[in-house]
Order: C-alpha cells, then structure tokens, then sequence
C-alpha cells in the first residue's frame, strides 16, 4: 500500500516597481514634480495572472510581467495609489506603491493686492528683507554639518529665496555608484533628473532658477538595502515684491 501526500500549492507573490523621467526602476512610492513621467513594472512568481486592481490608467493585461507607460499620474497636490495582484494556485499576492505630485506655489493675489506690500517703506527699504544673509545669502547649505560615510545626499546653497534666484543645488551618490546594476538611485526635483547623475556625475552640482516652492530628492538603495538620502526644500518667500 503507497498513501501518497498531497503537496500544499506555493503561494505567488506579486512585486510592484517604478521608473521616473525614465531613470532606473525601485521599490516604493514616490514624489514627483508636475508634468514628470511614470512607468510602473511587475513581476510575479508561482502566478497564473495578475491584475490592476487600482491605479489611474494602469493595466497588466494579465501578464506576469511586463511594463506600462501609460498610466495617468497624479494632478499637482494629489495622490494615486497603483496596485497589482497575482494569483495563481496558491492563493493570491498584492503589492501596491503611491505616486504623490508636489504642488507649485505661485504668488497669491493678496500679495499684489493689499496696498501694505507696495506702499509700506518697510518692505522696501528694511535692510532685514534684502540684506540680511539669514533670508537670502546665508543658508544651512553652507551651515550645516557635513554629510559623511558614504551616504548619499543633496543639498542647496540656499533655502529661502525671492522668486526667479538663482540656487546651486549640490549632490554626491556617496559610495552607492549609478551605474552598478544592483544599485538604484533617483534624483529628482524641478531642474533636475537621473540623468543628471550621468550627464553631470554621481558627484555633482547644478544652478538652477526657483520659480516657486519645490522639494529636490536623492534616494539610493541596493536590492538588499533600503534607501538613503534625503529631501531638501527650496521655499520661494512670496512677501517681498519688486516694483
């Protein structure tokens, strides 16, 4: 007499992956500035099929794999959560990841309005608006500690500003290398993209003009570390208005 087993089906998993302005694909979520490109990647193992279950415009196909360049991001201040999920014999899988667009903060009316900011002397002639380093010359970029031990970074020379300054963004990939195939690194902001770090180099700096409020990024990750980096934001200081 043989009494055979029966082997319990291995569950599928389902991965899901994005690529912004065309620059490398990783895990998680994003930020992204109004009018940047998305594409989004899944993988699955142990699946008969996959599915968008959420997402603006996002469509597997069924596929187990594959890529879509076609999905509508998000509206400036907006959020869209992107979701796939794969079953197959073993159950079912699902990863999801949230792509966010930074609003652009242009001048408000009041400012142009209310007579207080054109007639008052004090906004003006007040040395404290144009002069003092605190506002406009003097910075954390050039105050803060330095980033050390091959962690990747990013950072500006200032970061309160009138509108239209000009500011030098600086950045440096640490000891991440772009180029390495098991290595992810995402720079991103207005002005600047992933192809920065090769156009410029994995160390660099770039000057940029701020029209408005904007956060610049670098975030690098191998496939076995999470990311390191940080956000810097550059805020345009709408109070003072040039006659």
């Amino acid at each position: 007499l043989t009494i055979t087993t029966a082997q319990s089906p291995t569950a599928p998993t389902a991965t899901l992956q994005k690529s912004i302005n065309g620059g490398a694909y990783s895990i998680g979520g994003a930020t992204i500035n109004d009018g940047d490109s998305v594409s989004l990647y899944w993988s699955s193992t142990n699946a008969t099929g996959c599915s968008a279950t959420a997402g603006s415009g996002f469509d597997t196909g069924g596929s187990l794999s594959g890529t879509d360049d076609t999905i509508t991001t998000p509206t400036a201040g907006n959020s869209i959560i992107y979701t796939v999920e794969c079953t197959g014999a073993g159950g079912t899988d699902s990863d999801s990841l949230t792509i966010t667009t930074l609003t652009v903060v242009y001048n408000q009316s009041i400012y142009y309005n209310q007579s207080i900011y054109y007639n008052q002397s004090s906004y003006y002639n007040q040395s404290s608006y144009y002069n003092q380093s605190s506002y406009y010359s003097q910075s954390n970029y050039n105050n803060a500690p330095s980033i050390g031990g091959g962690t990747p970074y990013i950072k500006a020379d200032k970061t309160l500003v009138r509108k239209n300054d000009s500011v030098k963004i600086e950045w440096s990939t640490g000891s991440y290398m772009p180029s390495s195939p098991t290595t992810t690194c995402i720079l991103s902001g207005y002005g600047l993209s992933n192809s920065d770090l090769t156009n410029i180099g994995p160390d660099g700096e770039k000057t940029i003009q701020i029209p408005a409020t904007v956060t610049f990024s670098l975030w690098c990750n191998t496939d076995l570390d999470p990311p390191e980096g940080n956000n810097e934001t550059v805020r345009v200081d709408d109070r003072v208005i040039e006659r």
